[in-house]
């Protein structure tokens, strides 16, 4: 759905654009699980009592398996590990710094590091997903393997069926995986298309991630900062690898020395509860221009239905102009001025313009000046 706004000014620094749908489609939480859901308390004394991750945890609602945890044998001897825990939250965290954490790494003198050997594995199963459903999940990857190989990374994978005979079906029936893999220069998608970079550099910040299952074994791909849940990333309509439905995520790290991998706050919840977002939006954030003719314009890309009526941007913006004079009752000024409402005829502060496919914003505010007159503005 594409939208566009005649303007006659500059557009300058930034353009801050939100959508609000007034559909209140009936909200529903399918599944729900969190690591917070593994932290037992106690009154006598008052603290924690337990707080952990194990093999057969059975947290949240809405899940078809208790968590599985599958990892490689540990080698003290040779200091091979691999395991499991619940804490570190960091960006991620739920109550008392919660988050699933896992672990896999060695002796590289033993366990050559490009092996990949030692690994942790996380399964849960869930009812199959349908196209009117988004899953959800936060991953904050620590690091992967510093002159590691494609063998060592980080990440998850969806799932057709539920293989869980050993740590190896990490990626048995996978349609789908977000990781960060050794030397792979961004976080990478692995799907019908193969492998595809995101152009993600390497972070620790975290992500929000949102998988849409759309129809003809296609998906819509969101990934947001854990920190403010801005948009880093989001693909459309892409293909699916294998076939057959989605019905388990497995997590894992493979021999990640530099850093564990952490996940939490995992979800499957109805499309409606999911906002549709701006994308495309022309001129770019921070565009400059002087054409009176140039139109602004944005796509909207919701996983759920939403009318042209009821969306509606919000635009942010200054009235401004550098190395003139300008004229005003009783004064005369040069150099860089702000313009207030006082001065200019466009709204200030930021309101709301209603949308139905295309609407004219309010009049130019122009300036004055003693050698020529200019539309100017910021949104």
């Amino acid at each position: 759905m594409k939208f566009s706004i005649a303007s006659r000014f500059v557009l300058s620094a930034i353009f801050v654009a939100t959508l609000l749908s007034a559909r209140h489609a009936v909200a529903q939480i399918f599944a729900y699980d969190d690591a917070g859901n593994g932290v037992f308390w106690t009154n006598n004394p008052p603290g924690v009592s337990f707080k952990g991750w194990t093999n057969g945890m059975n947290t949240g609602f809405g899940w078809t398996t208790p968590w599985i945890l599958l990892q490689t044998v540990r080698d003290d001897a040779h200091k091979n590990y691999a395991g499991f825990y619940n804490g570190n939250g960091s960006n991620i965290a739920t109550t008392n710094s919660s988050s699933w954490g896992m672990y896999a790494n060695g002796n590289n003198s033993q366990t050559p590091l490009f092996n990949g050997t030692n690994k942790a594995v996380a399964c849960r199963g869930f009812v199959s997903l349908t196209t009117n459903q988004v899953f959800k999940i936060q991953w904050q990857c620590k690091g992967v393997a510093t002159g590691g190989t494609s063998n060592n990374r980080g990440g998850f994978a969806l799932r057709n069926g539920m293989a869980t005979n050993s740590y190896l079906d990490y990626d048995t029936g996978s349609r789908f995986d977000f990781y960060y893999a050794a030397n792979g220069g961004s976080f990478l998608i692995r799907d019908g298309n193969g492998i595809t970079p995101t152009g993600l550099a390497f972070t620790t910040a975290g992500f929000n991630c949102e998988f849409t299952l759309k129809p003809n074994d296609t998906y819509r791909f969101v990934v947001r900062s854990a920190i403010n849940d801005n948009i880093l990333y989001i693909t459309d309509n892409r293909l699916l690898a294998g076939s057959g439905t989605l019905d388990s995520i497995a997590c894992y790290d493979l021999q990640c020395q530099d850093g564990d991998q952490n996940f939490n706050r995992m979800q499957i919840i109805s499309a409606s509860l999911v906002p549709p977002v701006i994308v495309n939006v022309q001129p770019t954030n921070g565009a400059f221009f002087l054409n009176p003719t140039n139109n602004i314009s944005f796509e909207v890309d919701a996983v759920s239905a939403i009318a042209a009526t009821n969306v509606t941007l919000l635009a942010e913006w200054s009235c401004t102009a550098s190395g003139l004079q300008h004229e005003r009752p009783g004064t005369a000024t040069s150099g860089n001025e702000s313009h207030t409402r006082s001065r200019a005829t466009l709204p200030i502060p930021p309101r709301l313009w209603p949308l139905t496919s295309t609407e004219t914003l309010p009049p130019t505010a122009l300036l004055s000046t003693r050698r020529k007159r200019i539309p100017c503005g910021r949104m």
